[in-house]
């Protein structure tokens, strides 16, 4: 499990140290607009899902995890030029809790590119929107990219063995189960439907909304049970206070 994450001058600025709340089993994580929260979040959900375009593209020194069990893991950027061009590189370096230390060069590579290959040839009605995000253009419903690998069979990249991960890495990677649920998830989402009416479905509602209907339902449910009772108890009060139970 994480214990910890954070990096140093990411933006070229600021420094996040991020340490999860075990005991209460939830870790609030707040500040202004444009410090960071954010990316640090989708850097460590990369990072267990092999992906390193995004770290190759933020600026900062490095990223850093800590998990429970005493494993460190540090990413950087090594700087190397080639044939004139500065190549895209992520250095991972981990520390076992034995003190072991272990180093992969990463050379990253167009994934988003290979995802939109893909969407091309299976669904080329789904069209990028963000960073992460798709949309139907029939009629406007929003995926992110596990949606898209959920229901059309996509790969989010290459397969880890074929990045040539070692077995280290690969076993850190699928060691922890990630999952980002973006702000942009919990917009309602009112596109009308533009083509396939016959498709019939409704537009993507949001995630928060339907725990908020839901919640709103069952309160509703409890205050008009307890309104029929409370009539019902009210109706029979002066026959319940006047009984009177024989002696035995």
């Amino acid at each position: 499990m994480i214990q910890s994450f954070g990096s140093h001058g990411l933006f070229g600025i600021f420094n996040h140290h991020i340490a999860l709340k075990k005991d209460g089993r939830l870790t609030i994580i707040h500040g202004p607009n444009g410090f960071g929260k954010t990316t640090l979040l989708r850097l460590l959900r990369d990072f267990f899902d092999g992906k390193f375009a995004e770290f190759s593209e933020t600026p900062l020194d490095d990223f850093y995890i800590q998990l429970e069990d005493g494993t460190m893991v540090t990413l950087t950027k090594p700087a190397q030029i080639i044939e004139g061009v500065e190549s895209r590189k992520c250095q991972v370096a981990m520390t076992d809790p034995l003190g072991n230390e272990f180093v992969h060069v990463i050379l990253v590579g167009d994934e988003d590119r290979f995802l939109v290959n893909q969407m091309e040839k299976i669904a080329p009605y789904m069209r990028k929107v963000a960073d992460d995000f798709w949309e139907d253009i029939r009629d406007g419903e929003i995926l992110d990219t596990d949606d898209l690998v959920g229901r059309f069979g996509v790969r989010r990249r290459t397969l880890k063995e074929d990045r040539g991960f070692p077995d280290w890495l690969s076993g850190l990677m699928g060691s922890v189960k990630v999952r980002l649920i973006e702000t942009q998830r919990l917009i309602l989402q009112k596109k009308a439907v533009r083509r396939a009416p016959s498709r019939n479905r409704p537009p993507s509602t949001a995630t928060i909304t339907d725990y908020a209907q839901q919640l709103s339902g069952k309160i509703q449910a409890s205050f008009n049970e307890y309104a029929r009772l409370s009539q019902q108890l009210d109706q029979t009060f002066v026959v319940r206070l006047t009984v009177v139970k024989p002696c035995s």
